[in-house]
């Protein structure tokens, strides 16, 4: 638990980057519809991110050429996901990158100097995007629990609200992924045994 985190952010295993984020003011809480799609299209991006982040097959394995071929075939299918995903981000305005801290509760990030931050107890929308190869964003409500001016920007802390369970699930399947990357990438080789 880290304790210097506001409310929920403290608990548990968080996902921290540097990703494009973008947000806008609700006038009200969202109506039921409205969540509803949120809900919907939330669940196919956390999805679709998952299967892009899929394990790679080892080609050395003892099934030889099929595994081979396989690796060959999902590696040509990464860089055709990756051209089509340069395409369209050329395409598309997306937001600027930011630091910051998820998880299944609330997020935090850093804004800008330029960025006109929003106020406590307002209802965001925010718009995150996960995966380079994948131009759509998750898009999240959200009441701003904590708005502060620093040197270089702000930080904003906002409460998560009506994630329904698939998302919350997916949620945190993401985070604890990305989490083992990270310690996996940070851990030391293993040198050869005597």
């Amino acid at each position: 638990m880290n304790t210097n985190l506001p409310g929920s952010l403290g608990e548990g295993i968080l996902y921290e980057d540097v990703l494009p984020c973008g947000w806008q003011v609700l006038n009200a809480p969202p109506s039921a519809g409205e969540s509803a799609h949120w809900s919907a299209a939330n669940e196919n991006v956390l999805r679709l991110v998952s299967a892009l982040e899929e394990f790679t097959p080892d080609v050395t394995d003892d099934h030889g050429s099929q595994t081979h071929d396989l690796a060959r075939l999902e590696f040509k299918l990464n860089l055709v996901l990756e051209l089509v995903g340069q395409l369209v981000r050329g395409q598309q305005a997306l937001p600027g990158a930011r630091a910051l801290k998820l998880n299944a509760h609330g997020m935090l990030w850093e804004t800008y100097a330029t960025d006109s931050a929003p106020a406590v107890d307002q209802h965001l929308l925010i718009a995150v995007y996960l995966n380079d190869n994948l131009p759509r964003p998750l898009q999240l409500h959200g009441i701003v629990r904590e708005s502060v001016a620093t040197p270089s920007g702000g930080r904003v802390h906002v409460e998560f609200q009506e994630l329904t369970e698939p998302v919350q699930d997916l949620l945190e399947k993401m985070i604890f992924r990305h989490h083992r990357r990270s310690i996996a990438q940070h851990r030391p080789p293993r040198g050869p045994h005597p």
